[in-house]
C-alpha cells in the first residue's frame, strides 16, 4: 500500500466543511496505521487562501483544481476530475465526507474508477496486516468490519468520526500540484440553484450541544432550549422523531440518518435514547441527560442524568449559569 491517502475536501459559505476537517482526521488515523501519507483534494471556483489553511491542520500537500465550473453543485464535474486525477497519481485511499457532495461525489468517483466503496465508515484498524474499516448496521445492532479487496478504494466517513487535527505550530506550506482544469459535460445543464434563508447549522464542529427529542411535547420547546445553548455557546441538535413531525430542520437531526458529533458537552433534553440516535452522540466526551422516564436507554450512556421534568430542570440550571457564571470553558 503505497498510494496516498486523499482527503476530498468540501466547501460551503466559502470555508471548509466541519465534515471536511473530521474527514483530514481520519485520514491521519489511516496514515498512523498504514504509514501512507496523507494529502488533500481540494475543488473550488477560485484560488483563496485554502492551501495555508489546510497546512495548519497538518496537510503538507493539496492537489487543486480551480474552475468557474465548481461554483455550484455539479456532481460530474467533481467526480470526473477526482477520477481522472486518481489515474494520474495513484492514490490507494480516497476519502470523501459523508455528507450530499460526498456521498454523491464518491459513488460517482467509484463507478468511474471500477473501484470499491464502503460507506458510514466510523474506525480504522489494523489486525494481522490487514486495514479494517468499522461501521453500524440496522440502527446499531450490529457492528460490521469490511476490508478492501483491491485498490483504491473509496471510503465514506461519517462526520465526527475523528476529530479534526490540531493545528500545527510550524505549518509547512502546502505543495500545490494543480489537476486538469475541469469542464462541463454537455449533457448536464444547471437549471437553477434554490437557497433556503437559513443559518447553516455546523454540529459538527461544536464543542457544545443541546438537543431536543420528543419530550418536549411541542416545537415551542427548542425556544427554551434555544435559550440554553445561547447562555453556553453551543447548538441545537435533534432527534429524528422531531424533525420528521416538523418542529425543526433536518440540519439540526443528530444520529445515524442525521448528523455523527463528538462535542465536549452534549446536553439531551427529553429525548429517550434509541439506538439510532445514540449511533451519532455516544462518542461526547460528556453526555447529559435529562429526561421524566428513569429507565430512558439514554441513561445507560450518560455521565450525568436528571429525572424529572425539563421544563422545571432546564429553567434551574440557566438561572444558576447566570447567577454564577458557569459558563463551561471548552
Amino acid at each position: 500500500m503505497t498510494g496516498e491517502i486523499w482527503g476530498i475536501l468540501e466547501i460551503q459559505n466559502r470555508r471548509l466543511t466541519g465534515s471536511s476537517l473530521s474527514l483530514l482526521g481520519a485520514g491521519m488515523e489511516l496514515s498512523r496505521k498504514t504509514g501512507n501519507p496523507v494529502a488533500g483534494v481540494l475543488m473550488a471556483e477560485t484560488d483563496e487562501d485554502w492551501v495555508s489553511d489546510l497546512s495548519q491542520r497538518g496537510i503538507t500537500k493539496v492537489y487543486t483544481s480551480f474552475h468557474a465550473a465548481f461554483k455550484a453543485f455539479r456532481p460530474a464535474v467533481f467526480s470526473r476530475t477526482v477520477a481522472e486525477a486518481s489515474r494520474k497519481y495513484s492514490p490507494s485511499f480516497l476519502l470523501f465526507p459523508d455528507s450530499l457532495f460526498g456521498r454523491e461525489v464518491g459513488a460517482r468517483t467509484a463507478q468511474a474508477l471500477d473501484a470499491g466503496l464502503i460507506a458510514n465508515v466510523a474506525t480504522v484498524a489494523m489486525v494481522n496486516s490487514q486495514v479494517l474499516f468499522g461501521k453500524s448496521n440496522f440502527g446499531g445492532k450490529y457492528w460490521i468490519q469490511a476490508e478492501a479487496q483491491k485498490l483504491p478504494v473509496v471510503l465514506i466517513f461519517q462526520s465526527g468520526s475523528y476529530p479534526a487535527p490540531s493545528p500545527s505550530a510550524s505549518p509547512e506550506f502546502a505543495e500545490v500540484i494543480p489537476l486538469d482544469a475541469a469542464s462541463v459535460p454537455q449533457w448536464e445543464t444547471l437549471v437553477e440553484i434554490k437557497r433556503t434563508e437559513r443559518k447553516s447549522v455546523q454540529l459538527e464542529e461544536a464543542s457544545i450541544i443541546v438537543a431536543g427529542g420528543r419530550g418536549l411535547g411541542s416545537p415551542d420547546g427548542f425556544k427554551l432550549l434555544q435559550e440554553f445553548a445561547s447562555i453556553l455557546g453551543g447548538e441545537i441538535g435533534a432527534s429524528r422523531a422531531v424533525v420528521d413531525l416538523g418542529w425543526i430542520s433536518y440540519d439540526h437531526q443528530v444520529g445515524q440518518t442525521g448528523k455523527t458529533v463528538r462535542p465536549k458537552l452534549y446536553i439531551a433534553c427529553g429525548i429517550s435514547g434509541a439506538v439510532q440516535h445514540r449511533a451519532g452522540m455516544q462518542n461526547a466526551e460528556v453526555i447529559v441527560a435529562i429526561n421524566k422516564d428513569k429507565n430512558a436507554p439514554i441513561f445507560q450512556i450518560a455521565d450525568y442524568g436528571i429525572v424529572g421534568d425539563l421544563y422545571q430542570v432546564v429553567p434551574a440550571l440557566i438561572e444558576k449559569i447566570k447567577q454564577k457564571g458557569l459558563v463551561p470553558k471548552v
